[in-house]
């Protein structure tokens, strides 16, 4: 038994170091690519196969999304207002192979413009794992595509309610 929890806590700490450090980006500051890999298909990196499902960038106060389909991508991000930091957010399914058993784990990372070497540098990361709870339908909540509760309708974001998705422009 001990040998399992450290075997997990050993996977765990593993995960949480390398699970956004493959990805790679490219491109300008108004317009870039971030590559996001099938983990188990990184060679060396030890971690269990992840796929990504989505991908998620903070603009300002604007976001955008990309759906990977549980395949490796490409999330294209476009900062029209030339935002010197963005965060991005990344999330994947970690399926057991022996139980069957499916996790959602999620990462973000920071990056920041560096005019000096006209590239995105990513400033730091976090991983967790999370659990999906089920809502009320029709309970009218703002939601934003993290599932957060938002106080109003967002303007010039996509945002759910009732679990349908909308956007505001005004």
């Amino acid at each position: 038994m001990v040998v399992l929890v450290a075997m997990g806590l050993q996977m765990q700490a593993q995960v949480q170091e390398t699970l956004c450090d493959y990805t790679y980006t490219v491109g300008t500051q108004d317009e870039f690519e971030i590559a996001i890999p099938i983990t188990g298909n990184v060679t060396g990196s030890g971690l269990p196969e992840m796929s990504p499902l989505y991908a998620y960038t903070y603009v300002g106060e604007y976001m955008m999304e990309d759906s990977c389909f549980g395949g490796p991508c490409t999330h294209v991000v476009y900062n029209a207002s030339l935002t010197d930091t963005v965060t991005t957010c990344i999330d994947y399914t970690l399926t057991d192979s022996l139980s069957g058993e499916m996790d959602t784990l999620n990462c973000c990372f920071d990056l920041a413009w560096d005019v000096t070497t006209e590239t995105w540098l990513k400033l730091s990361s976090s991983v967790g794992i999370q659990e999906l709870q089920m809502e009320e339908a029709g309970d009218n909540k703002f939601y934003d595509l993290m599932g957060r509760e938002l106080p109003e309708a967002p303007i010039g974001q996509i945002y759910i309610q009732n679990r349908k998705r909308y956007f505001r422009f005004e």
